[in-house]
């Protein structure tokens, strides 16, 4: 086989991997969360009368 033919071949494996994993967390139903969403309970903790400067 030539290079390019080995490098394709192997991007596909990698890719179709890549969706086999977020397929299978889609069906287990876990919530894939942000920063974001976390550090608003932290703020929320630590500075219950915090208030955004801006909201978007």
């Amino acid at each position: 086989m030539k290079n390019g033919t080995l490098y394709i071949v192997g991007f596909a494996i990698i890719a179709i991997m890549c969706l086999g994993f977020l397929a299978y967390g889609a069906t287990q139903g876990y919530d894939f969360g942000g920063a974001d969403d976390g550090a608003e309970g932290v703020v929320e903790e630590v500075d219950p009368d915090y208030e955004p400067w801006w909201n978007g």
